[in-house]
């Protein structure tokens, strides 16, 4: 199968993107924030084994719904979601409380979506019939922004899931920006609702798959996490040794079916969203998803082996 998108190239445009948009004071204040997304390019072969490029060139990437090369609209418009993931990459940590940020970092992500904002208006992406979907995507970020998984007190549990898993799809409002916008200024409107569901399908489905992983992180730090918002809040030990604590509510996560729970909903929505993209040939997004895929199930028979243990001893 002939590769659709040069992987290394785009990134390389990414990057000159930045070179040229940033001043260079705010060039090397963004360096920290760009190694963390890993924008620099990756000369790995097989890049869907990285997250990064599968996040970042996402506008790119559903293009191929309805080109076989990218256009500049498509490349203008995956410049936009760029400086929208370094705003809200820097939103998060603001809001998550983490005082480890630079002044210079604050003023980056203002000047980000200032640029993002500029970019969009030039390409035809931000235009009167888009506008009131961008406030609307932006009203949504914020608003999920102020929320938390605890904050739902629904008593049923899959309707407290699927509330929680709504706030993971509104924080990514901003992601499918470019998205929905590309569409509409390629004369694409029909497709508009269906690959954005998808991006919200693929947002939620890395969410459980991140918290799966990080959730050790998560609770020491006292960071938002889907699992341990599926947990009894009094089965969280809040003091004592930092080991103790994290084998404790290890325990309540296999106990309770949380484990189990978080690989099957993560699987579930990547499913989802790879459905939309085969459906309409994406084919490098089909493949990523179908790696991440794999990469989950992997980390799920991990769990069942340590789980089977767990019920062993």
């Amino acid at each position: 199968m002939t590769q659709f998108l040069d992987i290394p190239s785009e990134l390389d445009r990414l990057e000159h993107a930045l070179e040229t948009q940033l001043s260079p004071a705010m060039l090397e204040t963004s360096r920290s924030v760009l190694d963390t997304l890993r924008i620099r390019p990756d000369r790995e072969p097989r890049w869907t084994a990285r997250l990064s490029p599968f996040v970042t060139l996402y506008p790119l990437l559903q293009s191929e719904a309805w080109s076989d090369q990218p256009t500049e609209l498509v490349r203008r418009a995956n410049e936009v979601h760029l400086f929208l993931l370094i705003y809200t990459f820097i939103d998060d940590r603001l809001v998550d409380g983490q005082n480890t940020l630079a002044p210079a970092e604050i003023v980056l992500a203002k000047q980000a979506l200032l640029i993002a904002l500029r970019i969009a208006r030039e390409a035809s992406l931000l235009v009167p019939e888009t506008e009131a979907f961008w406030m609307e995507s932006f009203e949504k970020y914020h608003r999920a922004q102020l929320r938390s998984y605890d904050s739902i007190e629904e008593e049923d549990a899959e309707t407290r899931l699927e509330a929680q898993e709504q706030i993971v799809k509104d924080r990514a409002a901003l992601g499918r920006l470019a998205v929905v916008s590309a569409c509409h200024a390629a004369g694409h409107a029909d497709m508009q609702s269906a690959l954005g569901s998808a991006f919200d399908a693929l947002a939620v489905g890395l969410q459980w798959e991140d918290d799966l992983n990080d959730w050790p992180h998560d609770l020491l730090a006292s960071q938002q996490n889907l699992l341990l918002a599926g947990l009894d809040s009094g089965s969280i030990p809040r003091e004592g040794d930092i080991n103790d604590r994290l084998r404790s509510v290890d325990r309540c996560l296999v106990k309770s079916g949380t484990y189990s729970l978080a690989v099957e909903r993560s699987l579930s929505f990547l499913e989802g969203a790879e459905t939309v993209h085969s459906r309409f040939s994406c084919r490098q997004l089909v493949d990523a998803t179908i790696h991440r895929r794999r990469s989950i199930e992997d980390l799920g028979r991990r769990l069942e082996s340590a789980i089977a243990k767990e019920d062993a001893g």
